[in-house]
């Protein structure tokens, strides 16, 4: 399976290499952008680059959150823990109260 997706790379690499240094008038008008197209794409390359930064800040914002609520649950964790609830005597076995007072 990966040799298979391996040979298909360097097959398209071949592919792509071979059509990169023909020099016809065709190939060269797929690497050149015409002026008309240049201010969109300047427009979408402006927006993406700006979304790219929101998505930025608000990933820094929250993980500082996290790391924030981490630190203050850990604070409020109790240090000790309860294992097991204990268990009482119904009646006293030392010491002897009545040997005490007679």
């Amino acid at each position: 399976m990966i040799k298979s997706k391996n040979e298909a790379i360097e097959t398209k690499i071949k592919d792509l290499l071979s059509k990169s240094f023909r020099n016809t008038e065709e190939n060269r008008n797929n690497y050149i952008l015409s002026f008309r197209d240049s201010p969109e794409l300047g427009v979408k390359y402006l927006r993406l680059t700006r979304e790219v930064e929101i998505q930025n800040k608000i990933f820094q914002f929250l993980t500082q959150q996290y790391e924030e609520a981490k630190v203050m649950e850990a604070k409020d964790s109790p240090i000790i823990q309860i294992l097991d609830s204990p268990n009482f005597p119904t009646r006293n076995t030392h010491p002897k109260d009545l040997l005490y007072w007679c």
